[in-house]
């Protein structure tokens, strides 16, 4: 997997998963139909006041590309519709273990926050070099940021 550096601060996601799918962030931005710029949240901290991109919109890309998108969040929660509570559903095996089993087999993005920073951000997984691959343009170890949900990408 190649290193991308990211276009704009806001364009963490499609770059990750250009990275992923191998393919140039510039045709996913074309193919989705806007470049993320748009300021819809005025009283926002660059770059969270821009509208960015949304999961869906690389899922489609990928989809057009032949790979299947798979999200598996490291906490899923459940909600209780008649009580409206919130519970975390817990694995046997643990929840950090069943991920680096997903991690170990499947490149993909993962969504999450920079353990620096705690800002919201979109890395590229490769699976081969167990590492991130960051479109600020760097590389590190998954110990290094705080994972929310790796969206596998898998070619079909």
């Amino acid at each position: 997997m190649q290193l991308i550096v990211q276009p704009n601060r806001w364009s963490c996601l499609p770059t990750s998963f250009a990275m992923a799918l191998d393919c140039k962030v510039d045709e996913l931005i074309e193919e989705i139909g806007h470049d993320g710029s748009e300021i819809i949240y005025p009283d926002a901290s660059e770059p969270l006041n821009r509208r960015s991109f949304h999961t869906q919109e690389l899922i489609d890309c990928a989809i057009k590309r032949f790979h299947a998108v798979v999200p598996i969040e490291i906490i899923p929660v459940s909600c209780n519709d008649v009580k409206g509570e919130l519970y975390d559903v817990k694995f046997q095996e643990g929840n950090e273990i069943r991920i680096m089993k997903y991690l170990n087999r499947f490149d993909g993005v993962i969504v999450g926050r920079g353990i620096r920073s705690g800002l919201p951000h979109a890395v590229a997984w490769d699976s081969i070099d167990c590492a991130i691959k960051d479109p600020v343009g760097r590389c590190y170890r998954i110990d290094d940021f705080a994972v929310e949900i790796f969206f596998a990408i898998i070619p079909f």
